[in-house]
């Protein structure tokens, strides 16, 4: 993966973390109404209604942004816990998104306790294997092209 100049790498830390999670939440929020309004398994066609597009496109921009909160040498190398719900669907379902959040919840506690410990949270085993199974979750897409500049912690 080309990383692109100027950007710096995340380090993961609690704020960080916590950032996941609230940005998980606002994908299970699209997931949720993407479900609700066009079915678990669409699949998305040329002649598929706009407002379906533009809410796959959201969804796919909303894991672009969790994907930009991981470190980037741990997104090289996702960790697939699940199916790749990819190859059977467009846009990611709420099932996902629940393991998804609950693996968000898992990075906060890790990080906090390693903060707590005053340890460096690079050194973890832990936070790594947490934010790799996060990138497992998220579309291939997003993976190749995060959105890196939208945290700050």
């Amino acid at each position: 993966m080309v990383k692109e100049r100027g950007v710096q790498e995340t380090r993961m830390n609690i704020a960080i973390a916590r950032r996941v999670v609230e940005e998980t939440t606002l994908l299970t929020e699209l997931a949720a109404i993407f479900q609700a309004r066009y079915g678990k398994s669409y699949r998305l066609k040329p002649g598929s209604p706009t407002e379906a597009w533009t809410l796959y496109n959201h969804i796919l921009d909303q894991q672009r942004t969790i994907a930009g909160l991981l470190d980037s040498e741990i997104i090289e190398q996702p960790i697939y816990k699940h199916i790749r719900w990819w190859q059977q669907q467009d846009a990611i379902d709420t099932s996902v998104t629940q393991d998804l959040f609950s693996e968000a919840h898992q990075l906060v506690a890790r990080c906090a306790y390693t903060e707590a410990c005053s340890n460096d949270p690079r050194q973890s085993p832990g936070i790594a294997c947490s934010q790799a199974v996060i990138a497992g979750m998220l579309h291939p897409t997003a993976l190749q092209d995060p959105k890196r500049n939208v945290y700050a912690a």
